[in-house]
């Protein structure tokens, strides 16, 4: 089984996040994958970024709101 490219699915989130107007939440997952030094902390960061996205009052597209919690499903899996 081959893993998701997290970041690129990242991406893909945060440029829909952006066009959603939330760009806060886009710019947030961005610094995550740019400020991070190792894999493990770059998911750590995406998990807690997407967690805190799927708690706030944020009203997402159906898409969006897929995308999210796919992403946030394969990144607890791949970090245990």
């Amino acid at each position: 089984m081959t893993r998701p490219d997290y970041y690129a699915i990242a991406a893909e989130i945060a440029r829909a996040l952006r066009a959603e107007g939330f760009g806060e939440w886009g710019g947030r997952l961005e610094e995550a994958i740019a400020n991070g030094f190792s894999s493990t902390e770059i998911l750590t960061a995406l998990r807690w970024h997407l967690r805190e996205l799927r708690s706030s009052p944020a009203r997402l597209s159906p898409d969006t709101e897929r995308a999210v919690r796919n992403l946030l499903g394969a990144i607890e899996r791949a970090l245990g």
